[in-house]
């Protein structure tokens, strides 16, 4: 992770002397919006022992409005988070025997809904180191795969749930670096941490799933 996180900055700081003959053209209390990429990884708190999820990858679409005090501002975001992981899977139909098995794979899906303020440093420069806190909300979706006769333990693979969707939500903390490359453009490389809590899922036996998100990801900046 280090390692990438470098090579972003590299990346990001070359591309930023050569936008340093602009004209400064990101407005401290504008309305900018921003479209990132990257990939994510996870720490799962609970279920403690069986849970895994992949590395994955990260999708934003982001705007702030600044407030024009101190450099401050008010942010929005949508975020994706796609990952693949594997669980022990045990769901119980109404009525019916539990069905139960081990290591069933699956994928997750992450629709993360933000709102959050920032700090800019040196808001008027074409280099503006930030941080930035705030909430999130979110749709959480699990899809399993290779539930049957086979790879169960106990119950019916016909009553199994091969889908299972809820709502999650936390908080985060983010920091990066936007750099000027264009009077209306810019580049930002930030690392995002989440702290997230989903609520009881039936096809992990009603229990939830508490995670960490780390993401590093690259976006593009226009300022309107």
């Amino acid at each position: 992770m280090i390692k990438n996180i470098t090579l972003f900055l590299i990346l990001t700081i070359g591309v930023g002397f050569q936008g340093m003959a602009w004209a400064q053209g990101i407005k401290p209390a504008g309305l900018n919006a921003y479209a990132g990429a990257g990939y994510v990884e996870y720490t799962i708190s609970a279920p403690a022992t069986n849970f895994k999820m992949d590395r994955g990858v990260f999708a934003s679409i982001a705007g702030e409005k600044g407030f024009g005090i101190l450099g401050s501002y008010l942010t929005f975001s949508t975020s994706y988070l796609k990952s693949k992981g594997s669980t022990n899977y045990d769901y119980t139909p109404l009525g019916k025997t539990a069905v139960t098995a081990n290591g069933i794979s699956f994928d997750s899906d992450l629709f993360q809904f933000g709102l959050g303020f920032k700090i800019k440093l040196f808001e008027s420069s074409w280099f503006r180191p930030y941080a930035e806190v705030g909430v999130l909300g979110g749709y959480y979706q699990l899809t399993y795969k290779g539930i049957n006769s086979s790879t169960i333990s106990s119950g019916t693979a016909s009553d199994a749930k091969t889908k299972e969707s809820l709502f999650d939500n936390g908080q985060y903390g983010e920091a990066g670096l936007e750099i000027d490359f264009a009077k209306e453009f810019a580049l930002k490389v930030s690392g995002r941490i989440l702290e997230m809590k989903t609520g009881i899922l039936e096809t992990l036996g009603g229990n939830r799933v508490l995670y960490r998100a780390t993401t590093v990801f690259l976006s593009v900046l226009k300022a309107f």
